[in-house]
Order: C-alpha cells, then sequence, then structure tokens
C-alpha cells in the first residue's frame, strides 16, 4: 500500500479556513479552497485526503458536495485516487513555492488571508490577544541583564528538555499550587497541542482505547484519532465527569490513556471539584491507567473563589501527567507548553520530542520564564478584561435566544450552548449566511455527538459579541421557519 502523511477531516477544515462563501454551486468553491490550498504549499504532495462522508461530516455538508469537489479536483490533475488508499495529492502541483505540508499549518490553517476579510463574526478561535507583559517580557529577554538571552549566545542553543529557567519557573508554580515537583519532572513543549501528541505516541498504539471528556478540546481529539486510536466518550457536567462512569468504562474499556480539562474545560468552562479529583486518582493508581489532565487554561478563573489543586496533587502514587501551556494565559504566539510528570517518564518523553526538533525556541521558553514570574498580574488582567465579556454574552443570549440552554462557565473563554433540537450542524449552514460562525458539537465530541450543542467564546469585544448574537437569533428564526435547508457551511477552529 502507498504510504504518505494523512490530513485528518479537521486539519484539512482549518487548513480551508472560510471557503463556503462566494458565488457558484457548493462543491465548486469547496474544490477552489482545496485547490487554492495545494497551489500554496499548505497541503503537500502524496497527502491523503479524509474519505468524502468523513470531510463531509466536519464541513456538515452532504457527502455529494465532498465527491464532485475532489472529482473536479482530479480531473485537472491536482488529485488522484489510489486502489485501496483513498484520495492522494498528487505528486506534482501548479506553481513554485515552498511545500510545507499540514505539519506546518493544520493547527490554525484556517487563520489567513481568506479568513480575516469576510465581514463573518468568529465566534471560533478561543484564543486571546497578546497580554502587554508579552511586550515587556521580549524587551527584558533581549536585554543584557544575566536572565536575558546574552548569557546563552555564546553555548551551543540546544536544550532538548526546555531552557533550565524555564522548567524552574514552572516548577516553582506547581510548588506554589501544593504539588512538590522538581525541574527533572518537565518536559518543555512547542505548545500544548505538542505535548499531546507525544504523549499520545509514548502511551498508545493503533486499536488502543482512549477514554475523553464529551465534549472536549478538538486538537486532542484530532491527534488521538490520527494515531488511530479508539475513543470512548465520558460525558461531562457543570462540574466535570461522572466518575462513577469513568470507573466502569475504564474496568469495561482497559483504556491506556484517559483524557481530563478538570479545570475549566474547553468548551464548557466545568470545573471539578477536590472530590471528584481525588477518585480520578485513585482510579488511575488502581488501575495503573495514564491520566492527562490538561490544564491549558487553569489560569483564567472568572470567580474569586479558590481552585481546587491539580490533580497531580491527589496522585503521587498514579501515572498523572499535566499538560500546561502559556498560549491562553499570555500568548498563543509564545508556542511554548509543558508535561509534568514521573522523572523516568519524562525522560522517555524527551527522547521522543528530540527526534522531532531538538528542543524549542529558546527565544520564547525565556520570555515564557519571564511571563511566569510575572504570572499573578497577568492573571488578574485576564479576569478582568474576559469576565465582563462574559457577562455580556449571557446577557444578551438571555435576552435574544431565551429557549437555548447553558450553564454558567467558572473560568476559560467559552460558553457551551444547548439548542432546542439537534439540528446544530444545518443550523451552522444558515448561521453563516447570517454572517457568524461557531463550532458545532459534534466537532468536540469523541464520539462526533452533541449534535444539539455548540460553542461560543467570549474574546470579543462586547460590542461584538452582542452584534454576534443578533445575527445568530436571525439566523435561529430563519433555520425554524424554513427548516434549516442546507447550502452553506461553518468553519472550524480550535
Amino acid at each position: 500500500m502507498d504510504s504518505g502523511r494523512s490530513s485528518t477531516p479537521t486539519a484539512l477544515a482549518q487548513v480551508l479556513g472560510d471557503w463556503s462563501h462566494g458565488p457558484g454551486a457548493l462543491y465548486r468553491r469547496l474544490a477552489t479552497a482545496i485547490r487554492d490550498a495545494i497551489v500554496e504549499g499548505d497541503l503537500a504532495p502524496e497527502t491523503v485526503l479524509p474519505p468524502e462522508r468523513n470531510l463531509a461530516k466536519v464541513l456538515a455538508v452532504s457527502r455529494s458536495t465532498v465527491v464532485k469537489a475532489y472529482e473536479l479536483l482530479k480531473e485537472d490533475g491536482l488529485l488522484e485516487a489510489r486502489q485501496g488508499s483513498g484520495t492522494w495529492v498528487s505528486g506534482h502541483r501548479e506553481g513554485d513555492g515552498d511545500s510545507s505540508g499540514l505539519a506546518a499549518s493544520a493547527v490554525f490553517g484556517g487563520l489567513g488571508a481568506r479568513a480575516s476579510t469576510t465581514g463573518v463574526i468568529e465566534f471560533t478561535v478561543s484564543a486571546v490577544a497578546a497580554d502587554p507583559e508579552v511586550r515587556a517580557a521580549t524587551a527584558r529577554v533581549c536585554g543584557d541583564g544575566p536572565s536575558g538571552l546574552d548569557p546563552l549566545l555564546s553555548g551551543h542553543g540546544y536544550f532538548p528538555s526546555g531552557v533550565p529557567e524555564l522548567r524552574e519557573a514552572v516548577a516553582q508554580r506547581y510548588r506554589d499550587l501544593g504539588v512538590t515537583t522538581d525541574a527533572e519532572e518537565l518536559l518543555v513543549t512547542s505548545g500544548a497541542q505538542q505535548a499531546m501528541a507525544l504523549i499520545v505516541r509514548l502511551f498508545l498504539r493503533p486499536g488502543d482505547t482512549a477514554i475523553v471528556e464529551s465534549p472536549t478540546y478538538p486538537g486532542a481529539l484530532d491527534v488521538l484519532r490520527a494515531a488511530g486510536v479508539r475513543l470512548q466518550s465520558l460525558p461531562l457536567g457543570p462540574d466535570g465527569p461522572d466518575v462513577a462512569l469513568l470507573g466502569d468504562l475504564i474496568a469495561r474499556t482497559s483504556p491506556r490513556l484517559v483524557y481530563l480539562m478538570t479545570t475549566f474545560n474547553n468548551p464548557t468552562g466545568s470545573l471539578t471539584p477536590d472530590a471528584k479529583r481525588r477518585e480520578i486518582a485513585r482510579l488511575a493508581a488502581r488501575h495503573r491507567v495514564a491520566v492527562v489532565d490538561d490544564r491549558s487554561l487553569a489560569n483564567l478563573a472568572l470567580t474569586d473563589e479558590p481552585l481546587p489543586q491539580p490533580l497531580a496533587a491527589f496522585g503521587a502514587e498514579g501515572p498523572i501527567l499535566t499538560i500546561g501551556s502559556t498560549s491562553k494565559t499570555y500568548w498563543g504566539g509564545l508556542r511554548v507548553g509543558w508535561i509534568r510528570a514521573p522523572e523516568s517518564v519524562i525522560a522517555r518523553l524527551a527522547r521522543t520530542k528530540a527526534v522531532d526538533d531538538l528542543g524549542t525556541s529558546v527565544m520564547s521558553q525565556l520570555i515564557a520564564a519571564d511571563l511566569i514570574r510575572h504570572a499573578d498580574d497577568v492573571v488578574e488582567r485576564r479576569r478582568e478584561e474576559l469576565r465582563p465579556r462574559r457577562d455580556a454574552l449571557l446577557e444578551v443570549l438571555d435576552d435574544q435566544l431565551p429557549d437555548w440552554s447553558w450553564f454558567e462557565p467558572q473560568g476559560g473563554l467559552s460558553l457551551w450552548v444547548g439548542l432546542p433540537t439537534p439540528t446544530v450542524e444545518s443550523f451552522a449552514e444558515v448561521a453563516a449566511r447570517h454572517g457568524v460562525a461557531f463550532v458545532t458539537g459534534p466537532v468536540l465530541s469523541p464520539d462526533e455527538g452533541n449534535r444539539d450543542h455548540l460553542r461560543l467564546h467570549f474574546v470579543h469585544d462586547v460590542d461584538t459579541i452582542r452584534e454576534g448574537v443578533r445575527r445568530l437569533a436571525r439566523a435561529w428564526d430563519e433555520h425554524r421557519r424554513t427548516g434549516g435547508i442546507r447550502s452553506h457551511t461553518a468553519r472550524l477552529l480550535v
């Protein structure tokens, strides 16, 4: 069988961006977007495209739309069908230029010029602009001080496990939270996405089972699906997962990994209390199953109430791996994350990471270390910035769409919204015509369920949030009157 890099449906949707707007039949618009991605180098030669049915689900279009688009591109010589191995990007393409492929663009591939000029209000990318401290930290790092870049310039610049200053700064933050941590128990990664990818590569093989919260972060689902892992869905409520059900699922499915976001789940903002964390840690120890606690949003509390300790504080005997990141608190452009785990596990993960990139950018790490030393000020600014935006979103939803349901998130960047009917994918198409986009529930679900839910974020300013919801209300009114006839699609981003 031929071998080549594969693109998941979610990854391809992100590369295509906001493709559905414009003249012509929907399948021709889709074909044009794929052609542009090939010509611009976002889809490399020898990339295997998703099956038509799988891509259609993510794009919220009919399978025939994808089939016709693929056929059109095959006629043009840009795609080819290979017996037994699907649809491939041809080994040649129009135009010149570097081909970076999906590996360089899958996560934020839709965040280009094509997505920024449409006038659509995007409730999709749940990420904040850089905090002012990022500029100050960059200036300090680039200066002549002893904690800046200058002392390292005379060396080789390779730190496969991470710059010592950052590892120690992160370790101190964990110690401040009541989790005994040494720098040797930390591996610095290029964002939380790479952290998850390394963990999956170490612990899982194709066909293994992983238990995943539903709903959850779509990037984690992409990593797991790309690894050929079987996903078992764990329903989530306002206070985290059903721990009794988790114990039953572990006993029945013998998973190799459990992926959780106990502190402000993306997208629900739920917070798992101490009692549940203690029981989760006990289950991990009893069954010797690795549990990943993704704390990427842990700094974004929207209340003044004290937070529970990290899951690792309850699980000294269990294999608990904690993921952290600078992206949601400080700025996504830093691309700095980390894994906290037992030293023996970190050593194995470090060897795996060295194969990928020999280490995360030293400059970004030093900036991150400086920022973490100023974390309290940044966290407080984020709370003051996000809380009124969340409140505005709740208020305008209550006014404009009273038949929708939600629970107030205690932290994070998004709201998990329930619709009266399981028609979110067809509604997304109607909403696109009204100039508003969001992430549908199936995209955030291990079993592609939650078809009566959608994710909205409150990253925009208050006026934009209100206008976005007013557009949603008009779209919902049309959707109810017309039955949601399909003609457009909503974008998907992380």
